[in-house]
């Protein structure tokens, strides 16, 4: 059966989300477009491509090992998938300029 294009993308969200999980990054990254964006909205931060977004989880898990992200709500369709997740760990080293604060 034939998946449409939103599905497609769900799906692929889904592998990256297990491939985070498990720290496995270069699953995660084989789960991305060329092109993708990941942005902190709040702290108004990007990461464009797969190169800066390798740097985005060796960043995030080398500040906190334990990281750990609940997922809030998910957005989709044929061109993106949106993720609004809560993100909690140990902040043992500096991260987007925040210095560590346990």
């Amino acid at each position: 059966m034939a998946r449409t294009p939103t599905e497609q993308n769900l799906r692929r969200w889904t592998e990256h989300v297990l491939a985070e999980n498990r720290r496995d990054l270069e699953r995660l990254i084989d789960t991305l477009a060329d092109d993708a964006v990941y942005e902190i909205v709040p702290l108004k931060k990007f990461w464009r491509g797969k190169g800066e977004i390798r740097q985005f989880y060796h960043m995030l898990w080398t500040a906190m090992p334990d990281v750990k992200l609940d997922l809030r709500s998910r957005v989709a369709d044929d061109q993106y998938v949106v993720e609004e997740s809560h993100v909690h760990g140990t902040h043992s080293g500096p991260l987007f300029d925040i210095p560590p604060s346990g």
